[in-house]
């Protein structure tokens, strides 16, 4: 008898145990705070792009660096003269020659000369370095019409200065830009500095190419 009052003792604890096991599981919600966090997607990492520093220097932007000279009290000096004592002589000489005809222009930008429209086949990084390369270019003389403001010829009086290795290379980047262009280009040597150019020749066959 006594055995059997144990057997049912261990079956009702059992019961009551398993019973309450089950509804705690029954009332167990998972939330988002329980589930496992998802591992973020990574992400392609660019590195920042480096800022260009100038070595000595105080300022960075040109605006900056402008205004900061400025401010600073720079000195500079005004040239007395736009060209050499050679090239005033010539350009006496082609007064005297096409003064009639044309205006005569000195030491003018290559920039001022040409245009580089917008093209698919370059970036504007592109074009913009270009363009510096050509634009501190300055041509000794523009002969421009007074009849119709066109330009006829452009003329380089080579020196001395253009038998260096830098102003050879200036000078075939010129000639090549000018042929793009079609802007009639001549070179007088300053031995032949007192003979009348042909620029009229020139021009027609730069129009007739």
């Amino acid at each position: 008898m006594d055995s059997l009052i144990i057997v049912l003792l261990v079956f009702a604890t059992g019961f009551v145990v398993g019973r309450r096991t089950f509804k705690t599981k029954k009332n167990h919600v998972i939330t988002t705070d329980n589930r496992p966090e998802k591992t973020p997607p990574k992400k392609y990492y660019r590195p920042p792009e480096p800022v260009k520093i100038y070595r000595d220097s105080r300022w960075e932007g040109k605006n900056e660096l402008f205004w900061g000279m400025i401010e600073e009290g720079l000195h500079i000096e005004g040239k007395k003269y736009v060209c050499s004592f050679t090239e005033n002589e010539y350009l006496k000489n082609l007064i005297t020659w096409f003064d009639k005809n044309c205006f005569i222009n000195c030491q003018v930008s290559l920039g001022q000369l040409m245009i580089f429209p917008d093209q698919p086949g370059f970036s504007d990084e592109e074009r913009k370095r270009f363009f510096s390369i050509y634009n501190s270019m300055t041509m000794d003389y523009v002969l421009v019409s007074k009849k119709t403001y066109q330009i006829v010829c452009v003329i380089e009086l080579d020196d001395i200065s253009h038998e260096k290795e830098e102003r050879i290379e200036r000078d075939k980047k010129l000639n090549e830009l000018m042929s793009v262009a079609k802007i009639p280009l001549l070179h007088v040597p300053v031995s032949e500095m007192h003979v009348q150019p042909d620029i009229w020749g020139c021009r027609k066959a730069i129009k007739s190419s």
